[in-house]
């Protein structure tokens, strides 16, 4: 047959009350914040805390009065009215001993003796009041309906003596009235409005069926068995009843045995048969009492056999989910106790995959719970898979989608990432959902969870800061942790993760994303880490040379790595540089063609500068390091001049003032960053060391920069060049500039 049920209560409201009496600083801020707001035109005007609901019913510290006579004082100038009322609350605390700690009717008079006003609304507040005929019949009729109310409370008590003795029987056979039972556990709990929660549970029920000690200690003992009447709800019962939002008349009895059991008797409580067990974990997880962690011996079921816990968990907490709770039962109790983790992961993925896939927006949090728990377990056995098959829906709405796919990019990267991108510039409210996410996952690491961009590649790095960054710009925390400040926050974070990255990947990603217009508010943050990425990048570059490297390139022998060999070449670069102006054998004259009388009449082509070049190079080196002409690269790419020793090379890249784009080449201006770093430097042989060299002619034949002046000197062609450079870029490549004009020409 079926049950009979009772609505479910909410137990929120002393929640709140007791968070509230904790802090009293809060409640006294939104006790003169309701002040404040009042309307002194409504017909309740400004009257005492009773009436503010924003304090639920709480009770205020002893010091109220004192407190509101101060803040008086205070308020007397700038805000009279509520200066006022705070004064008749602190007039009505002299009354009341439980507010008036501090507080005398002398003390009031004094604290207000500067202010002629204050002295007079206190003054009228202490003189005699003749009370209106209408308030005293008021009073009178308020106080026949409590001294009414009192005697129907007593005459029910007596009523309950009365039944409870003539069924005494039934009591102790276990076969009482499920509804009576019921409004008896609601008693004992604290849950029946005719009883006070300040008394302990046995004597709040002995109060409420007259004192007779017998008869509480029957009613005790019917709680005790009602675990083992066969009137006891199912699992599937009370799952149903709880999507109701109702529970069987059986249900709070049976948990107030629980409650007595575990106290008195642990291990009667734990030998009971899976199936009662079943029985009482899904009343557990589907009833309030208004209770915030579980008891103790839910985490001993869950330890002495965790497969049956989670059973009844992915049970009460599916159902919930496929009717639209965005709080299923289960998840908290998991939660709180420790235990076996792997349980704990498979059912986070059991909820995952009943997860609906047009579920309401208000499920989302549920859903972020849900995946960032998963995320958060080591091993993650299944995720990928379960992710997989979300993502193959069709169906599934733009905002779970959002989620799915951050989660695959985080966890898993690869073509995640890509698709996370295509994701989010099809939707306008992707980057917002993909923040809101991330948001959620700033309220577990509060609770230890790791953080999860901390082992990212920086490719995907920069793509996080890009997403987010062009839709929430750089905000500063102040009090609650909203999504934009949140965002804003994880742009700061992951940006300065790529700053500690030592690899050429960070400094490519700073690099394009400090020049992406989109992330104009954040250019400043871009470029400052992008200049700590590049001392990060030289700092874990640099190896000691050994003292035979360092002997050995002092006395002139072979480089000990790219960095050497690149300034060997340099050195002897300048030499050669240094002997065109100054010479006596006119060095400059192989790179030009002369006429019949032996004049310079124009430059000599690439290929042949390049070869006289490289001939009075070779002379200057030490025998270890082997120069050549068109060194080979990546993608049969040549560099005009490789040096090499000991397995490490240096590409030099040739080019004419005069040089203009071609179908083989970039032309002077684009040739360094184009053919240089893009193709040479690359080669992990070289270590990102190259030398860009240009042989001045004088400059005439120049192609216009994209500064769109053009250097007059050498000097101011190295300059320009130079500032082309990234600080990255300008660690390890060289710019020279070799005049081969006739001197004094």
């Amino acid at each position: 047959s079926e049950p009979e049920v009772m609505p479910a209560r909410n137990p929120a409201a002393q929640i709140i009350r007791d968070w509230l009496e904790a802090r009293p600083e809060i409640q006294r801020s939104l006790y003169l914040d309701w002040l404040r707001r009042r309307d002194p035109n409504d017909p309740l005007g400004f009257r005492t805390y009773d009436s503010c609901l924003a304090l639920h019913g709480s009770t205020l510290p002893s010091d109220v009065g004192r407190w509101c006579l101060e803040r008086a004082i205070e308020l007397a100038e700038p805000e009279p009215l509520v200066a006022r009322e705070l004064l008749r609350v602190a007039y009505q605390a002299l009354q009341d001993p439980a507010r008036n700690e501090g507080l005398t009717a002398d003390v009031v008079r004094e604290a207000v003796s500067d202010s002629s006003e204050l002295t007079a609304f206190v003054k009228a507040l202490f003189a005699p009041v003749s009370r209106d005929p209408n308030v005293e019949r008021m009073l009178m009729e308020h106080d026949e309906r409590a001294a009414r109310w009192e005697e129907e409370k007593q005459r029910r008590s007596e009523a309950w003596t009365t039944g409870l003795r003539s069924s005494l029987a039934e009591l102790q056979g276990n076969t009482f009235s499920a509804p009576k039972l019921h409004h008896l556990a609601l008693a004992y709990m604290g849950l029946h409005a005719e009883t006070d929660d300040e008394l302990a549970e046995r004597d709040r029920l002995s109060e409420f069926i007259g004192g007779d000690a017998d008869l509480v200690e029957a009613v005790l003992q019917a709680f005790r068995e009602s675990i083992m009447r066969p009137d006891l709800p199912s699992v599937e019962e009370t799952i149903t009843l709880h999507s109701e939002s109702k529970h069987a008349w059986l249900a709070l009895p049976a948990l107030a045995g629980l409650r007595l059991l575990d106290d008195e008797d642990p291990a009667r409580l734990d030998s009971l048969v899976d199936g009662l067990k079943r029985q009482a974990l899904a009343l557990l997880l589907c009833v309030p009492t208004g209770t915030s962690s579980p008891p103790s011996w839910f985490e001993r079921w869950f330890e002495q056999n965790p497969a049956l816990v989670a059973e009844v968990v992915i049970r009460c907490a599916t159902a919930a989910i496929r009717s639209g709770d965005e709080h299923p039962p289960g998840l908290n109790e998991l939660d709180t106790v420790g235990g076996d983790q792997d349980v704990k992961h498979i059912v986070k993925l059991r909820l995952l995959k009943s997860f609906p896939p047009r579920g309401s927006n208000t499920q989302l949090r549920l859903l972020d719970r849900l995946l960032l728990g998963s995320m958060a377990y080591p091993e993650r056995h299944g995720l990928q898979e379960l992710i997989d098959k979300k993502l193959a829906l069709a169906s599934i709405p733009v905002a779970q989608r959002a989620r799915w796919l951050t989660a695959a990019a985080l966890l898993y990267e690869g073509p995640y990432v890509s698709e996370l991108v295509e994701h989010v510039e099809r939707h306008r409210s992707g980057a917002r959902h993909v923040a809101e996410f991330l948001h959620a996952d700033h309220r577990l690491r509060a609770s230890g969870h790791p953080r999860l961009t901390a082992s990212l590649s920086s490719r995907t790095l920069g793509v996080l800061i890009e997403l987010l960054g062009r839709a929430f710009g750089p905000l500063d925390r102040d009090g609650f942790i909203t999504v934009e400040i949140d965002a804003a926050d994880r742009i700061r974070d992951m940006i300065h993760q790529l700053s500690q990255m030592p690899d050429a990947e960070a400094a490519e990603a700073l690099q394009r994303l400090g020049n992406d217009p989109e992330l104009d508010d954040w250019h400043v943050v871009l470029r400052w880490r992008r200049e700590e990425q590049s001392t990060n990048r030289r700092d874990a570059e640099y190896c000691n040379p050994t003292v035979e490297d360092v002997q050995r390139t002092l006395s002139g022998g072979a480089p000990a790595n790219a960095a050497d060999l690149a300034a060997l070449l340099l050195d002897r670069l300048d030499d050669i540089a240094d002997e065109m102006r100054g010479a006596a054998s006119d060095p400059w004259r192989p790179f030009w063609n002369e006429n019949s009388r032996g004049r310079p009449e124009n430059s000599k082509s690439e290929n042949s500068c390049r070869d006289s070049l490289l001939a009075t190079l070779r002379e200057r080196m030490p025998p270890e390091v082997d120069v050549v002409r068109e060194g080979s690269y990546v993608a049969d790419k040549r560099a005009d001049i490789r040096a090499s020793c000991g397995g490490y090379n240096v590409p030099v890249e040739i080019k004419k003032d005069s040089s203009r784009p071609s179908r083989s080449s970039p032309g002077l201006w684009h040739a360094m960053h184009r053919q240089l770093i893009s193709k040479y430097t690359t080669d992990p042989a070289t270590d990102g060391y190259g030398i860009y060299l240009v042989l001045w002619f004088g400059g005439e034949n120049m192609p216009t920069p994209p500064s769109g002046q053009r250097p007059s000197t050498p000097v101011e062609l190295r300059e320009l060049l130079e500032q082309s450079l990234s600080i990255d870029e300008a660690r390890k490549i060289s710019v020279r500039i070799i005049d081969v004009t006739k001197p004094g020409g």
